[in-house]
């Protein structure tokens, strides 16, 4: 905007057409008079003051309470010398006060914003939060907790280790990509799903493993390519892969599970026990426990297309001329046993008597 304008009426001490035409703008760019003529009297009001307030923040929380005092305020761009009346920072202060004390019923999702974006202002400002809104800065701390609802979620946050920081930088990320939200509750869940796998397969092992006591083997719980292995006085080692499924779906073996079944398949059987929303009992285990007695030599397959792969992968990040390719994610996979394999595996009956046959041999 060109002062010249404004400068030119001043000098002319014209500054009655500031009151009688719409030619002064305010902060958010309308045109106005600087006073108005009231209809009943010739007093005039001010439609426009000069901003003392100079503090952004301040309206912005005023206007997330209902007032946006942007719209009297002349727009600092102009110098216009006015004896008319000027709005300050103790005149804004006091206005935000008071409409805080009147409010009533539940927060709305503006006047939170307005009590977060005060408590932060009163952070950085805290000697003029102490002499500006005396009332308001006293119980700043219970008017912020007062604004939240979800006050469980609070106190998770504040029992986490993860720092503050990192925290809000989640929150940020989230804000620019909700996609991270749908992210982090698959992942969740997933987590979940696995938790029950895994305390659900804890309980199958003991069982399992009380059950071939019964029948006069040894049992050793071990964790590497294998969960139990089988000994029957001294004769015979066999190992057992154990897996639980809630869903009846299919169960998956990790990279050295696999490879030890490939290595051993004479010597390896993957059981599966489908829960089916049943009460784990030894019984339950012994009637239920399904055995795949092959499951190394279903599987060579895939376990040698993998050894290829890898093979393949490692010789691409060899550099050539300079030139290489740099995998910055390594493939991470299991091999998939579908349900119609694990269900029409051997029962517990007869996989003892396959362990009875092998120990006599």
């Amino acid at each position: 905007m060109d002062n010249d304008f404004y400068e030119f009426i001043q000098s002319e001490e014209k500054s009655e057409l500031f009151n009688q035409y719409s030619i002064v703008p305010n902060l958010v760019s309308y045109f106005k008079k600087v006073n108005e003529k009231r209809k009943n009297a010739f007093q005039t009001t001010p439609m426009l003051y000069l901003d003392n307030i100079q503090d952004e923040t301040l309206l912005d929380i005023l206007k997330y309470l209902g007032e946006d005092w942007r719209e009297i305020l002349i727009d600092h761009n102009i110098k216009v010398h006015l004896t008319n009346s000027n709005l300050k920072k103790q005149d804004i202060a006091a206005r935000i006060t008071k409409l805080f004390n009147e409010y009533s019923g539940d927060w709305s999702q503006n006047a939170i914003q307005a009590i977060v974006t005060l408590s932060e202002w009163f952070e950085y400002n805290k000697d003029d939060g102490k002499e500006l809104f005396p009332e308001l800065y006293r119980k700043r701390a219970e008017l912020f907790m007062n604004t939240i609802s979800d006050k469980e979620s609070l106190y998770h946050l504040m029992k986490s280790n993860t720092p503050l920081s990192t925290l809000s930088e989640i929150a940020k990320a989230i804000e620019n990509d909700p996609e991270i939200l749908r992210i982090i509750e698959k992942r969740k869940q997933e987590l979940a799903e696995e938790k029950e796998r895994n305390e659900i397969g804890e309980a199958v092992e003991i069982l399992l493993a009380e059950v071939l006591k019964n029948y006069g083997f040894t049992v050793e719980k071990t964790h590497i390519g294998r969960d139990l292995i089988i000994k029957c006085k001294g004769r015979i080692n066999y190992d057992i892969e154990v897996k639980s499924t809630s869903s009846g779906g299919f169960v998956s073996l990790t990279p050295t599970q696999a490879i030890t079944a490939v290595q051993k398949p004479k010597h390896y059987s993957l059981c599966v026990v489908h829960k089916n929303g049943q009460e784990l009992t030894k019984q339950y285990v012994a009637e239920n426990a399904k055995f795949v007695n092959n499951i190394g030599e279903l599987i060579v397959n895939k376990v040698q297309d993998v050894q290829r792969f890898n093979n393949t992968q490692n010789a691409l990040t060899i550099e050539n001329g300079g030139i290489g390719i740099l995998i910055e994610n390594p493939l991470s996979l299991r091999y998939k046993v579908n349900s119609y394999i694990w269900a029409s595996g051997s029962n517990l009956l007869s996989f003892v008597e396959k362990l009875k046959v092998m120990n006599n041999q």
